[in-house]
Parts: C-alpha cells; structure tokens; sequence
C-alpha cells in the first residue's frame, strides 16, 4: 500500500486524490491496533509507521504525516489500556487526542470496533468502541456524528447489563435526533428506551 502511494505521488495524481486515499488507509488503521497474538503487540502498526517514514523522507506529503500521527495516536489510544494507574491513563488518552484531533475519526473507529466485537468473540472490544466514542464526544460535542456516539454507547452499556447509563444515553441521542429530525434514528432510540423501560 505504501509502495503504491509513492507511485501515484511520483506520477503527480492530483491532491485531492491522495487526500482520499489517505483517508482510506486511516479508516482502516484501528483494525491492526488489537491482535490476538500477543506476541506481535504493536509490530503491525509500528512496521506500517516505518514504512510511512520512508514514504515521507521521499516525497513530504502532508498526508504521510498525518497518517503517521494517526498511527502514534492509536498506539498511544491502545496505551491507555494497557496500565492500571487512572492518571497515567488519562495521561495517554491526551495524547491519542493530540495526535488525533478529530473526533470523527474517533467515532469512526468506535465503528469499527463494534463491528470487530461479534467476529473477535472478545468483550474487550466494546471497551475500546466505548472509548473512542467518549473521546468523540469530547472532541466534537456538536458534529453531526454525535448523536450517534451517544446512541452506540447506549448499544454497549445495554450489552453491559447497565441499564441506567444506557437509558441516559438513549434519551442523549434521542433529544439530539429529534432536533435534526432524524425519525428512523428516533425510533431505534424509542425502541431501546421500551425494552430498557420493561427491564428496569
């Protein structure tokens, strides 16, 4: 993949082409960040950063650079998981949000997580879909995407049997939804807050 960026750079493709492409390669960065073979730990992300460096070193594509701070932010994200200490914690969330200051690519990887958990068979990754999905929320307390943040961690806490912090986050979602006239949306969040409403 590097390989072939470099060739479409040296062949003058356009900009905004390169930016798509390099969007495309980010969205698709998360999927590498938790292995099942311990082993390897970061190697994966490491070795893709290594290969973006040289990449760079050729050509000083500002997208190579971001894509590389892309990958520092997820490893600095998969930190954060890692230790015990609340403050150190904190400490390596800060820097996945300077690294990655755009909480759309945090709540596209929050995406991806949940669509990674059935297939890993690992609960682990709603915590990782739950994180990012705050960080997002944190980052962009307004973006259009939002209400979606609040919707899917509604969908994780229910998944975690906690109830009271999914229904708060449905009506979140829900009050977000009804201001953008989102009705399909607004029913799903209806829907949840039924089933929740007949369990608590």
């Amino acid at each position: 993949m590097i390989i072939m960026i470099e060739a479409l750079q040296q062949k003058g493709i356009p900009e905004s082409v390169m930016d798509i492409i390099s969007d495309s390669i980010q969205d698709l960065l998360p999927v590498f960040l938790f292995v099942k073979e311990e082993k390897k730990k970061d190697d994966i992300l490491n070795t893709i950063k290594f290969l973006l460096a040289q990449a760079y070193y050729s050509n000083y594509n500002r997208e190579i650079l971001e894509t590389i701070d892309r990958v520092d932010s997820l490893l600095s994200f998969k930190r954060s998981f890692e230790i015990e200490s609340e403050t150190l914690q904190k400490q390596f969330i800060s820097y996945a949000k300077t690294y990655t200051s755009d909480g759309k690519q945090f709540h596209d990887q929050g995406e991806i997580f949940m669509l990674l958990e059935p297939q890993a068979d690992d609960p682990r990754f709603l915590d990782y879909a739950l994180r990012s999905f705050e960080i997002a929320i944190n980052l962009a307390p307004h973006e259009y995407f939002t209400a979606n943040c609040h919707f899917q961690i509604g969908v994780i806490y229910k998944q975690k049997k906690d109830m009271v912090r999914a229904k708060q986050k449905f009506e979140e979602a829900y009050e977000i939804f009804t201001s953008l006239d989102e009705i399909e949306a607004m029913q799903e969040c209806e829907q949840n807050l039924n089933e929740i409403k007949d369990i608590i």
